[in-house]
């Protein structure tokens, strides 16, 4: 099947647009086949090391800002936003000389934006996610391949300053797009030793038409290749100091054929720490420099040889059966996707939550999302989106559950004269979903 989908990502986009418009006006009919399928596959692997599931949910849900503007032509249009969502999995699991776990997954939706039919879009998510384990060795891989079939073309901002902070996420994330991430390491712990070889792959192919209109959001394709190794030693039962290399390549498109782009290659050095020091405390924590060097097509003024810093860092607290505290931090340099950019991607979260009955439980999140980019390109824009979100979850059944949730986004922009790029957005919804 890994075969298949690499097949799929370096298949001509042409032929995945065609691809994904017949799946598109088809989904209503492969989500019936999929559901038949998936419920009759128990029966027949009922006595198989095969376990398969199947989920439908159906959410509803009030966007306040469709368009991340609160200025200009798209400022503060809202619309009730419709999801189908299904999943079909089937996981491999067997235990012997090698414990191996693999789980595999297909994931069709469909969102409606009632009062705004240009954000309309089909998303279908395929996943491969193998562990295999042996006395001292131990291999790990994540794959996940997105389609997005929605609108091949930017929108126009007219507010002050332009796109919405951070380029405007949640509307790229809407328009046709192939993305692949993947990652796979080898671990052999001899002793208290860990030695690790790691690769990972980003591609994000962005199937959408670009223009030279002012106000116009362009989008570029870019992708990350990056191999390394960590070595470890355990320093407290069930706990490792770390320390590794990574040597990395990303690529950015050109846009309208302007020659400026930001495709680097990088050394990173990192140091951290992975394990579980105390019973209720899980950590996962890595941080280092990058030296990277940028090539002579940036733009004039630009430094080529940069040293930028790297962490990924995520804690669990887990204080009793009920509760849990999770705190994450993430940053790392990568080109941008409307081209001609590069920047810092930050990301720092912290989410709570409390099981309150056997079937009830609840959820607070902050977080707070940077994308700082360099001088000269653009000139130091450096944008902030804050986060706030609560939601809770009912389960009636063991296979019928339902949620409602509600979020609030500020956006802001600390270049001068572009409050255009500003914006507030609440976002509730309520969904329910069934799962076999």
């Amino acid at each position: 099947m890994g075969s298949n989908w690499v097949r799929l990502v370096a298949a001509p986009p042409l032929r995945n647009h065609i691809v994904l418009g017949q799946l598109k006006r088809k989904f209503g009919t492969a989500v019936v086949v999929l559901t038949l399928v998936f419920c009759a596959a128990p029966l027949a692997l009922a006595q198989s090391p095969w376990k398969v599931s199947a989920s439908a949910a159906v959410k509803e849900g009030w966007d306040e800002n469709v368009f991340l503007q609160d200025q200009g032509a798209l400022g503060n249009r809202g619309s009730t936003v419709s999801n189908i969502a299904t999943n079909v999995g089937a996981t491999y699991a067997n235990k012997g000389e090698w414990d191996t776990k693999l789980d595999l997954g297909l994931a069709p939706q469909y969102t409606w934006y009632c009062q705004q039919t240009s954000e309309d879009y089909f998303n279908l998510g395929g996943s491969l996610d193998l562990v295999a384990k042996a006395k001292d060795w131990s291999i790990n891989t994540k794959n996940l391949v997105t389609f997005i079939e929605g609108d091949d073309k930017g929108l126009i901002f007219t507010g002050p300053g332009g796109a919405p902070v951070t380029g405007g996420i949640p509307i790229r994330d809407r328009r046709d797009a192939t993305i692949y991430r993947s990652t796979f390491s080898v671990a052999w712990t001899p002793g208290p030793w860990l030695v690790r070889p790691v690769f990972s792959g980003y591609l994000h192919d962005f199937r959408t038409k670009h223009s030279a209109t002012p106000g116009y959001q362009n989008y570029v394709d870019r992708d990350e290749l990056m191999v390394g190794f960590d070595v470890g030693y355990q320093v407290i039962p069930n706990t490792h100091l770390i320390a590794g290399y990574r040597f990395g390549l990303q690529r950015q498109a050109e846009l309208l054929g302007n020659p400026l782009e930001y495709s680097n290659h990088f050394h990173r050095v990192v140091v951290g720490i992975e394990g579980k020091p105390l019973d209720w405390m899980k950590l996962a924590v890595m941080g280092g420099p990058d030296f990277r060097d940028f090539g002579k097509d940036t733009a004039p003024g630009f430094d080529d040889e940069q040293t930028r810093w790297f962490v990924d860092a995520l804690i669990t607290l887990t204080f009793s059966p009920n509760d849990e505290l999770v705190f994450s931090a993430r940053r790392f340099t990568q080109p941008g996707f409307g081209g001609r950019s590069v920047y810092d991607d930050a990301t720092y979260r912290a989410s709570y939550k409390r099981q309150l009955t056997k079937d009830w439980s609840a959820q607070a999140t902050v977080q707070a999302y940077n994308t700082d980019f360099f001088s000269p390109a653009p000139v130091g824009r450096d944008d902030w989106i804050y986060t706030l979100g609560l939601s809770a979850a009912w389960r009636f059944t063991p296979n019928l559950s339902a949620e409602a949730g509600w979020s609030y986004d500020l956006g802001e922009s600390d270049v001068p004269a572009t409050s255009g790029r500003e914006f507030h957005r609440n976002w509730v919804w309520i969904g329910l979903k069934a799962a076999m």
